[in-house]
């Protein structure tokens, strides 16, 4: 559900070229909140000189980059591939409660010209 919507914001906004690698981030966070934090979660993407995505949950606990030189392994390859896909990325803790993980990756040029930042939350 939220690669969908992701994909379906990205177009609405003006980036779906970026589709594809936001959409396959967005499921390494997302499938990393459901697995870990246990709490339901929020996505928010946004939309001004960069494309930002936020995976909101309820945990405390920051992610961690694991060891990924195990090829056998069948998890702990998925903050690598935020970090090497994006153009920067985190995790906060929120004053609340809970963690927002993040990534963003540079906007077109054709959608940073064109409007404001715009954001829409899942």
């Amino acid at each position: 559900m939220a690669r969908r919507w992701v994909a379906e914001a990205l177009d609405d906004l003006g980036c779906g070229e970026l589709a594809d690698p936001v959409v396959l981030l967005v499921s390494e966070l997302v499938s990393n909140a459901v697995q870990h934090a246990g709490t339901p979660c929020t996505v928010t993407l946004e939309v001004g000189g960069a494309v930002r995505v936020e995976v909101r949950d309820g945990s405390s606990t920051l992610p961690e980059l694991v060891d990924a030189s195990d090829p056998l392994a069948v998890s702990g390859r998925g903050l690598h591939l935020v970090h090497s896909l994006s153009s920067a990325c985190g995790a906060d803790l929120l004053p609340d409660g809970g963690k927002r993980v993040w990534f963003e990756v540079p906007a077109p040029a054709a959608a940073t010209a064109s409007a404001p930042p715009t954001s829409a939350t899942a």
